[in-house]
């Protein structure tokens, strides 16, 4: 998920929200991995974000690349 400069943290709150259903839709196909992987950014700084086929939400350090 992308926003405009400075917004990751919205980036980051809309990206959850979608893997989440993401995650709920592999369950439901009754799928053996779940794991879902994306990024929030805002095109200078980048969050890795990881929901694993426990639920669990991991999130990388920001990486800012200017």
């Amino acid at each position: 998920e992308a926003k405009r400069d400075g917004r990751v943290d919205d980036a980051r709150g809309q990206l959850l929200g979608y893997m989440a259903c993401v995650r709920a839709h592999r369950q439901l196909m009754k799928r053996r991995d779940t794991d879902v992987y994306g990024i929030a950014t805002d095109g200078y700084m980048y969050e890795f974000v990881i929901i694993d086929h426990e639920g669990v939400v991991s999130i990388s350090e920001r990486v800012d690349i200017t």
